[in-house]
């Protein structure tokens, strides 16, 4: 059995071929403005798919479009901020880790908060609905193509 709290894959090439073309075009606008995109996890089990709808981070459960349809490809993929803080750790979604101060927190929060204003309107141009926009459920590094 496969660890549910880590990414099933972050490959392209799990994206259906319309969405990996958007995707793309969204990271190489990113990286034109100088942001470090990291593509943190494209196609996902519906095992993952459930465990993260348990400790509620998605709502979609098995119907994640992270989740392959029919064709065996996905219509979603995460993708986060790959720079790292002055100790070494990945940005991703900002916040805090044990230990932190608050400056360094708030510093997290900001860098975040920057790039993942930067990823929904990349997002926007490459044709994607960016998950930062969504009012019920929060989601900034998610993309899709519904």
């Amino acid at each position: 059995m496969s660890d549910l709290t880590r990414p099933t894959t972050a490959d392209l090439a799990a994206l259906h071929p319309d969405v990996r073309a958007r995707v793309e075009a969204m990271i190489a606008d990113l990286r034109g403005q100088g942001c470090l995109p990291l593509v943190f996890e494209t196609a996902r089990s519906p095992e993952r798919a459930a465990y993260l709808a348990s400790i509620g981070r998605s709502q979609a459960g098995t119907a994640s479009l992270h989740v392959p349809r029919s064709d065996g490809l996905a219509r979603a993929a995460d993708v986060v901020d790959g720079r790292r803080d002055e100790h070494g750790r990945l940005l991703l979604w900002g916040g805090a880790f044990p230990g932190d101060p608050p400056d360094i927190s708030a510093r997290r929060e900001a860098a975040a908060a920057d790039y993942f204003r930067a990823q929904g309107a990349a997002a926007a141009r490459a044709g994607l609905t960016w998950g930062g926009s969504w009012r019920s459920f929060r989601d900034p590094a998610h993309v899709e193509l519904a």
